[in-house]
């Protein structure tokens, strides 16, 4: 809205023409319609960052904006062009950090790990060349934390879990540092909750879970500010399900049960609302239908285990339907499908532990049939032969014909990938 309560469009309007019209301040006019675009027309706001960074192309701030948007988008290698442009500029070495981090953003959702690492250190590095220069800035001191954070991950992520705790403590006591200068903005507030996430995370895999319940319960209170305040970034109630998971999963671990059904069941509302509201968010809700499977199988309710999965399974088979020939959605079916059968095994619930082990098998058999079919699939429908052995087992019935499948399987599996 305007400051007169007027539509935000016009006024992007008059500032896209006062742009093209040149002057001194068309660059800033430029950047100020894209803001108001932004959300509204997506396409036109990258359209009118291109053409600040045309106007202005020693100013980092519009292609920074434009390699963003880029990478929100879906286009990586957009992003990653202009990333790598403006570090290659003479843009000042903050502006660098910025984008040698998203740079290895873009690195770490395409897989390329070392790639990603070398990005985040160049960030780390640029960074510190910034605080060098003046040890007191804030914002120089975030993208060093955030950048460590990275790096702690993918330290985690190779089972070097001390050297990632240290990295984690490290970004968040720099994060609380910064946040005591600038005030907690909305940025500095979801850092420093990614921050305790990170390092609650790590502290239940350390086998920690009251400590990192403490951190869970810092995040979820940022993420639930944030799901408030910032309404138009779906981001935040994503990251909120998450972390009542992870509380879910510490709760358990302390022993707390009934924390851990209410934390698990927070969780899935949050998912189901954004998936009522984009259905792309439809998978993590199937896997969050999982998750509650597996927390309530723990917890002794193979009732609502076995409800949990009968949702999962009925969400992952619409998602499957409009495509079958797609690797990804299938290999998630197989194993909702290969979840069902455990949790209907250890229930004694038989019938439904077969009829789910054969229609994975089915589809698992459908991909690993192929000539050039990938080893993963020879790996599944191996395990679905595993299972129905154990089926066979379990009613009392001879499974030797189903593990002899299933070893065939697996050997067929590592001579493809040894």
């Amino acid at each position: 809205m305007t400051e007169t309560g007027g539509p935000i469009g016009p006024d992007a309007e008059v500032l896209w023409t006062a742009a093209q019209a040149g002057g001194p301040g068309a660059s800033l006019a430029a950047r100020r319609a894209a803001a108001l675009w932004e959300q509204s027309d997506p396409a036109r706001a990258r359209q009118a960052l291109a053409f600040a960074v045309q106007l202005a192309p020693l100013d980092p701030a519009p292609r920074l904006g434009l390699a963003r948007m880029a990478a929100e988008a879906g286009d990586l290698e957009a992003a990653k062009s202009e990333a790598a442009a403006l570090l290659a500029s003479g843009a000042p070495p903050a502006a660098k950090a910025r984008a040698a981090y998203l740079l290895g953003d873009v690195a770490r959702a395409d897989g390329a790990t070392n790639e990603a690492r070398n990005a985040y250190m160049q960030a780390l590095k640029l960074a510190d060349t910034a605080l060098d220069a003046n040890r007191s800035d804030p914002h120089a001191a975030r993208w060093y934390a955030r950048a460590r954070g990275r790096i702690a991950e993918l330290d985690a992520s190779v089972g070097d879990f001390a050297r990632a705790k240290t990295g984690a403590e490290g970004s968040l006591t720099m994060l609380r540092a910064a946040a005591a200068q600038i005030g907690e903005t909305p940025e500095m507030a979801a850092d420093i909750a990614d921050a305790e996430l990170r390092l609650g995370a790590l502290e239940l895999d350390a086998n920690q879970p009251s400590s990192a319940r403490r951190r869970f319960r810092e995040a979820i209170g940022r993420y639930e500010a944030l799901s408030v305040t910032e309404t138009s970034e779906p981001h935040w109630r994503a990251v909120l399900s998450d972390a009542w998971a992870l509380a879910a999963e510490a709760d358990y671990a302390r022993g707390a049960p009934d924390a851990a059904r209410d934390a698990m069941d927070r969780s899935l509302q949050a998912r189901l609302r954004l998936a009522a509201r984009d259905p792309r968010e439809s998978w993590a809700l199937a896997g969050t239908w999982r998750v509650r499977a597996a927390l309530r199988a723990a917890l002794g309710d193979n009732t609502a285990a076995a409800e949990s999965m009968t949702q999962a399974r009925s969400l992952a088979e619409q998602l499957c339907a409009p495509n079958r020939s797609a690797e990804t959605p299938a290999r998630f079916l197989v194993h909702t499908l290969l979840d069902q059968v455990d949790h209907a095994l250890r229930a004694g619930e038989l019938a439904v532990a077969r009829e789910a082990a054969n229609e994975a098998r089915a589809q698992a058999e459908r991909f690993a049939s192929t000539q050039d079919a990938n080893a993963a699939w020879l790996a599944d429908a191996s395990a679905c032969w595993d299972r129905i052995g154990e089926i066979a087992r379990a009613g009392r019935q001879s499974p030797l014909d189903a593990f002899a499948r299933a070893v065939e399987m697996r050997r067929m599996a590592y001579e493809r990938a040894r």
